[in-house]
């Protein structure tokens, strides 16, 4: 979206705004295979403006879990 875009869309509702964040894996339980064949390995996650830390938190760790496993990464 363009800053023009965004500066024209009427203001969301408290607790109703999107915030996009790109989430990057730095370490873990993968294998050596997994880390040659995907040296970066991020995820854009959206949540909502009401929503608590501690759903961040799972949102993040479903996506990292899931994608490493359906990749063969855990190790």
């Amino acid at each position: 979206m363009s800053s023009k875009e965004q500066r024209s869309r009427a203001p969301e509702p408290r607790g109703q705004r999107i915030y996009e964040l790109e989430v990057s894996l730095f370490s873990g339980p993968v294998t050596e295979d997994f880390v040659e064949a995907n040296p970066v390995v991020s995820r854009t996650i959206q949540i909502r403006g009401g929503q608590t830390l501690a759903r961040l938190h799972e949102a993040i760790f479903d996506n990292m879990v899931i994608v490493s496993a359906d990749e063969g990464g855990i190790g």
